[in-house]
């Protein structure tokens, strides 16, 4: 099991912030809607997943927050929440996911780029000799 990087971790944490507005902003409007309660499960879930170490994983959970703030800034009622700071709790509930996911987003792409880039542990570092003339 590899260690799980810095950049990883904030991947996580974006995730978990994503995860943890949904149920938030359904707890607060007195709702539990199993749709809702999937795609709050699910960014979490990832995050879990990424503690495994998997190098490609961190790219995976961006992908996901790519995804879920696509389908979000569709929504007309998450475009309310945005748009009208007089809504208190849920202003900064729609603010939160946006923070989240474009942290999610940015580290997990980083993230995935730095696993490759570092070498595997325990694997066998080539040297190479620059050719004689």
């Amino acid at each position: 099991m590899r260690p799980v990087s810095n950049l990883s971790k904030v991947t996580m944490a974006g995730l978990v912030a994503m995860g943890a507005e949904i149920l938030i902003g359904m707890r607060s409007a007195g709702v539990l809607v199993p749709a809702g309660l999937t795609f709050a499960v699910l960014p979490i879930f990832v995050a879990l997943l990424i503690t495994t170490g998997v190098r490609w994983l961190p790219g995976l959970g961006a992908g996901l927050a790519l995804t879920m703030m696509a389908f979000a800034v569709q929504s007309p009622l998450f475009i309310a929440r945005v748009t009208n700071p007089e809504m208190g709790a849920m202003f900064a509930l729609a603010i939160l996911q946006l923070v989240g996911g474009c942290t999610a987003v940015v580290a997990g792409l980083a993230a995935t780029l730095d696993n490759y880039r570092r070498p595997r542990r325990g694997a066998k570092e080539v040297k190479t000799e620059p050719a004689s003339l």
